[in-house]
């Protein structure tokens, strides 16, 4: 094997390693470009996306590309010979795709306005996506005063083809796991209840805002400095414990375990009240070994909102506020007290609530609530 063949072996290596340490992030393939254009003697090169239906051509990543050559691309992409040569072609597939003498006749568009403007002359073209709907490839150039691609450098490409998709698959599939918990710690800090993921051993990996808030005050329930549940009263903790193993256990299938709240007293009159949450809160975006627990206490029922009650269901200000006191544990006695209205009123009002969300008791709503507006997330 001759010098000049290891030289390249090692920086094909380089290149490799650059794919996965750099290609992750997708504003991040400029650097594993740089090394693939130097290897093979490129003076240029880029990752391209086209999606011809929603006319949508853009540059993931480049190396010696003007931005003024990117932004023209945006509009001219659709002019792209080299995706007319490769989308016929499989995924993994890689070709000497253009030379200028050829394209000045036979693609006279492309030549005047994108090979001549930037002075490409050969285009070695690598198929990494080529969906339905869009197409991803690779294209590395030189200038027309030099060579077509040989053989064995387009063989280079090919090999580079596991690696490129790999990381390409990987990453979109991190983005949109990346997308799904965004959108679902967003949905979380909307809830009009205290929401905490725990493991079996009561260690807390996920709480909203209002459970946050709900155990930095002196109501029966707090975390400690290793972020544990921490209970004022140790018998309820533990029942919660038992009743957290055995939701883990049964993947939530028991719905016994679901019905009734574990009281925490407190100083305060009122007891925190916990409940394992019915499975599963789209529990595909968390692990299956964590449990749900929905948190409340009725004189922190101000923690909601009665506009962000409005904002998502169909609710009048009046049957928004029911609706608080109710999340809060209050009883049909209590919202007439508060209220100072008679039980038939509340009745009325709490079966216009039930109505307009499709539910038959104060549990129902509960869950309606929170797995109703969760179910946005898939």
């Amino acid at each position: 094997m001759s010098h000049h063949q290891d030289f390249n072996d090692s920086h094909l290596l380089q290149v490799i390693e650059d794919i996965y340490a750099y290609g992750f992030d997708h504003q991040d393939w400029d650097k594993p470009l740089e090394g693939l254009c130097r290897l093979l003697r490129a003076k240029s090169g880029g990752l391209f996306f086209l999606d011809h239906k929603k006319r949508i051509f853009r540059a993931l990543g480049v190396y010696n590309i003007s931005e003024e050559f990117i932004e023209k691309y945006k509009q001219l992409g659709a002019l792209d010979a080299t995706a007319t040569v490769m989308i016929p072609l499989p995924e993994g597939a890689a070709r000497a795709a253009i030379d200028h003498k050829v394209s000045r006749t036979e693609h006279v568009d492309f030549y005047d306005k994108i090979l001549l403007k930037a002075n490409l002359g050969y285009i070695a073209a690598l198929n990494i996506c080529n969906h339905e709907n869009y197409f991803v490839g690779i294209g590395i150039h030189r200038g027309m005063e030099s060579e077509q691609f040989s053989k064995d450098e387009v063989k280079v490409l090919e090999r580079l083809y596991s690696h490129f998709r790999r990381v390409f698959e990987t990453a979109d599939i991190l983005e949109r796991l990346k997308q799904k918990e965004a959108i679902l710690v967003h949905l979380l800090s909307k809830v009009p209840l205290g929401i905490v993921l725990v493991d079996a051993s009561l260690k807390v990996h996920y709480q909203n805002d209002l459970a946050y808030s709900l155990m930095k005050q002196d109501l029966g329930l707090s975390i400690s400095k290793n972020n544990s549940l921490l209970g004022a009263d140790t018998e309820s903790l533990k029942r919660l414990k038992s009743l957290v193993i055995q939701a883990a256990e049964d993947d939530g299938k028991d719905v016994s375990v679901h019905h009734s709240p574990i009281l925490f007293p407190s100083l305060n009159e009122h007891p925190l009240s916990v409940t394992i949450a019915p499975s599963p809160i789209e529990s595909s975006l968390y692990s299956p070994d964590l449990v749900p627990l929905y948190i409340s206490h009725p004189l922190v029922a101000s923690f909601v909102s009665v506009d962000m009650l409005q904002a998502i269901y169909p609710l009048t200000k009046a049957e928004a506020e029911i609706v608080i006191l109710l999340l809060g544990g209050s009883t049909l006695n209590d919202i007439t007290s508060v209220r100072g209205s008679s039980k038939q009123t509340v009745r009325s009002q709490l079966k216009s609530i039930f109505s307009k969300l499709n539910v038959s008791s104060q549990q129902e709503l509960i869950r309606y609530l929170i797995t109703g507006s969760l179910n946005l997330v898939g």
